[in-house]
């Protein structure tokens, strides 16, 4: 099988711009199983890792559960996440409750 790989290049750069808008805190970012989506989020954010925290969540991961343990499941994956990049910011203490 051969992978074909697109020069996108041009759509990181016009990406980054986007991210960069006054007042832009959500994006939409979809396509069809198959198309890329993930490749190029990859390369946008391989090249910008000190600028950007990145956090991806898989959906395949979720799909099964109920609604109502998806957004306990999804915030444990944040944290289990930011835990693994960033530990040597975070100081944890142990606490005893009663």
């Amino acid at each position: 099988m051969n992978n074909i790989v697109v020069d996108h290049k041009p759509l990181e750069k016009q990406f980054l711009e986007h991210l960069e808008l006054h007042g832009n805190h959500r994006i939409l970012f979809t396509a069809p199983f198959g198309q890329g989506k993930t490749t190029f989020l990859n390369e946008v954010f391989k090249e910008t890792a000190d600028k950007y925290y990145t956090i991806k969540l898989y959906p395949v991961n979720y799909s099964v559960s109920a609604n109502e343990d998806v957004f306990e499941l999804i915030k444990f994956d944040i944290l289990v996440q930011l835990i693994g990049k960033y530990k040597e910011n975070i100081s944890l203490q142990k606490e005893d409750f009663s």
